[in-house]
């Protein structure tokens, strides 16, 4: 207490008249702190009750949008300490699947920290590598960063073959390559008795996505039946496809002046080989007339010659 503004008053007080002590005040000083709640020091303020209150810079963290103190900072110093704290929501970020051009990966937008599955996507001719984030490969589960982020696929080429079934006669080796690689097709095989007609399905220009085989497609070549008969009476050849039983063919009967028909030099194979084949017409002579080495006429027969060569030495 104060007699008048500076005399201080001491106590005890020794009263020997009426008096009017004044009081006198100090003012208090008190604490706002603010907690960040983000890994940084707390921030203080300190001053006089009343006094004005000017809030800090609104603080950051990484992945989260500021969002106010709590409870709210008073506009004048309150007359108690007082500690308000950062209030956080976690921000969106979007990932972007960069696949160069191939299916279509949709992006990805979630909460930070927040987990996320391997998106798949495919590439014809092609294995998936991984996603890459510049020359880093992204593992799964992935947490969203505190930043929108590009992820690449990584891609491998692949290799396939291309095999050739010749129904077992000529052996063509495999075609193996990477990937739309150009492709020259084989020579056509051989398969005895047989016209190649092509492939099925035909040989690719280019190394596929995946492996194939084709097969060679053969029809039957068609030989002929020559009758032989010495000039006289021709006979029309019959044609015969390969492999066909000859077992029900009517040989024709040929005729000859003079002679009389024996039958063909020949009998035929059980099954048409992969060639032509000719037979020659036997004859037995047959007309009356005087020989002119023993002076003596007579009705003797004389037989012609003939070639007796098989139809297998014919068609060599």
């Amino acid at each position: 207490y104060y007699e008048g503004t500076n005399n201080k008053v001491e106590f005890p007080y020794l009263i020997t008249d009426d008096n009017t002590l004044l009081a006198h005040w100090d003012i208090n000083q008190y604490k706002i702190t603010f907690v960040k709640n983000n890994w940084e020091e707390n921030y203080v303020i300190t001053d006089d009750y009343g006094a004005d209150v000017v809030e800090p810079e609104e603080p950051t963290k990484q992945g989260y949008i500021f969002l106010r103190w709590s409870p709210s900072v008073p506009s004048t110093m309150p007359a108690e300490n007082k500690t308000v704290t950062a209030q956080w929501k976690k921000n969106r970020y979007t990932i972007i699947f960069d696949v160069n051009g191939w299916t279509t990966v949709s992006p990805i937008t979630r909460d930070y920290e927040t987990e996320i599955q391997q998106p798949e996507t495919t590439r014809v001719g092609y294995e998936f590598s991984g996603w890459y984030d510049g020359d880093t490969l992204v593992t799964f589960p992935y947490s969203i960063p505190a930043e929108d982020k590009a992820l690449t696929a990584q891609w491998k080429i692949l290799k396939n073959t291309i095999g050739f079934d010749t129904d077992g006669w000529t052996i063509i080796e495999s075609i193996v390559g990477d990937y739309n690689d150009p492709v020259t097709p084989p020579a056509d095989p051989i398969k005895t008795g047989y016209v190649f007609k092509g492939w099925n399905p035909e040989v690719p220009s280019r190394i596929p996505a995946a492996g194939i085989t084709v097969t060679a497609q053969w029809e039957k070549n068609t030989y002929k039946i020559i009758f032989d008969t010495d000039g006289w009476n021709k006979l029309n050849p019959i044609e015969v496809e390969f492999s066909w039983a000859l077992s029900g063919i009517v040989l024709p009967t040929p005729t000859k002046e003079c002679n009389s028909f024996s039958g063909w030099n020949s009998v035929l194979p059980e099954t048409m080989p992969a060639n032509d084949i000719t037979l020659k017409a036997v004859w037995n002579y047959t007309c009356s007339r005087s020989s002119w080495w023993g002076g003596w006429g007579g009705g003797n027969s004389k037989t012609s010659n003939v070639d007796t060569h098989s139809a297998a030495d014919n068609n060599r």
